[in-house]
């Protein structure tokens, strides 16, 4: 499911119907989000921001804070991207990002 999220989403060019995309975002939300490797992880908020999917409950329930430190610096900048695309307002997770950028960059 959530390789076929990141590929509609690779490959829409913005004319993708929303209406076609919600039952496979709704299959996302099923999953334990808790077993996904952190990649899975970025991979959807990419996923739902390309395709501009508003106020999806999706990113809200995953959890990047908790596991901020187990994300490679490819997979952080796909949530901070993401995380600005959906105007996203989670200011400890912005602060958290923040703060491990220093680390990244050393």
């Amino acid at each position: 499911m959530i390789t076929a999220l990141h590929r509609t989403a690779s490959l829409n060019d913005g004319h993708l119907e929303l209406y076609k995309i919600l039952p496979l975002t709704e299959s996302i939300e099923a999953v334990n989000l808790a077993r996904l490797e952190p990649r899975h992880l970025a991979n959807i908020a990419w996923a739902v921001a390309r395709l501009t999917v508003p106020d999806s409950p999706l990113v809200s329930a995953l959890d990047f804070e908790a596991r901020l430190t187990e994300f490679k610096p490819q997979e952080l900048s796909n949530i901070t991207w993401s995380i600005a695309q959906l105007s996203f307002r989670n200011q400890p997770l912005i602060e958290a990002l923040a703060a491990r950028a220093p680390e990244l960059l050393s």
